[in-house]
């Protein structure tokens, strides 16, 4: 851990436990966790060349780090008490879920942070008699960490633009936002991305707030999944509809309709361990 001194994960943070974390090792590498397999065709008596068809990642990112007690607070009583332990291995381990771990330190620019998601598969202790430390392993639900979240809004009469330029590390998969829509009337609502030629129409109600997630492919209200048929999509819709997602670099939406939009976002970093 080579980047921060501290961390937020599960609701609490190492700061509220008068945790910081330290370097445990004088090794000057750390863990990028971007090994791939090349997935190619077969080669024959007549055909010598494999052909590269595809790659897949070897591995989901695995994150190690040591925390101490902050000796800003605790002078003499360094040593982990075994309520203490338990404290710290309850609050780490119960999520059974990924969930959002992320990393600060004051003294590094604080605009280019990455956020991880997945979650503590281990706490080991460092002892000498007593225990001095915890080592952490957190195993991500991805290849890669993101950056904290973009969120873009605008409010739009009639018809208006929003730009979002999408900076993944990941240039050739497009990252789909989590759109909120509150209409201002009855109608149809249009999200249409003219960089990538593609549009989304669906029919709303005014002032009941739409949610798109469009990675999941759903629609949603604050109750319930809203029916393909309130929607107004047909069969012949499905077959051929575009849910709005990022490209890599500047994405041009053209929005249609009275509404308040938002669209929120996370982007891929592939930095490793931070």
């Amino acid at each position: 851990m080579k980047f921060a001194r501290g961390f937020k994960y599960n609701g609490h943070s190492s700061y509220e436990k008068d945790l910081i974390i330290v370097n445990d090792s004088d090794s000057n590498d750390y863990n990028i966790g971007l090994e791939r397999e090349i997935i190619t065709g077969n080669t024959n008596h007549a055909r010598y060349e494999a052909f590269g068809l595809s790659a897949k990642y070897s591995s989901m990112l695995e994150i190690s780090f040591t925390v101490i007690k902050n000796p800003d607070y605790h002078i003499s009583d360094v040593e982990f008490t075994r309520e203490e332990v338990r404290e710290v291995t309850a609050w780490l381990t119960s999520p059974t879920i990924p969930m959002l771990l992320s990393f600060d330190d004051p003294d590094e620019d604080p605009v280019l942070p990455v956020d991880y998601f997945g979650n503590f598969t281990n706490v080991q202790s460092f002892t000498a008699r007593g225990v001095y430390g915890l080592k952490l392993t957190f195993l991500c639900s991805s290849p890669w960490g993101y950056s904290r979240e973009y969120v873009y809004s605008s409010i739009i009469t009639e018809s208006g633009n929003l730009t979002i330029e999408n900076t993944s590390d990941d240039w050739n998969v497009p990252v789909y936002p989590y759109i909120t829509i509150v209409p201002a009337e009855h109608g149809q609502i249009t999200i249409e991305n003219i960089t990538d030629n593609g549009s989304f129409s669906f029919n709303c109600e005014r002032n009941v707030t739409t949610y798109i997630d469009c990675r999941r492919l759903m629609v949603s209200d604050d109750t319930n999944l809203i029916s393909f048929r309130d929607l107004g999509w047909t069969t012949d819709t499905l077959d051929t509809l575009y849910w709005p997602r990022l490209i890599h670099g500047t994405n041009k939406f053209k929005i249609t309709g009275n509404c308040t939009i938002e669209m929120k976002c996370r982007f891929p970093r592939k930095v490793g361990e931070v």
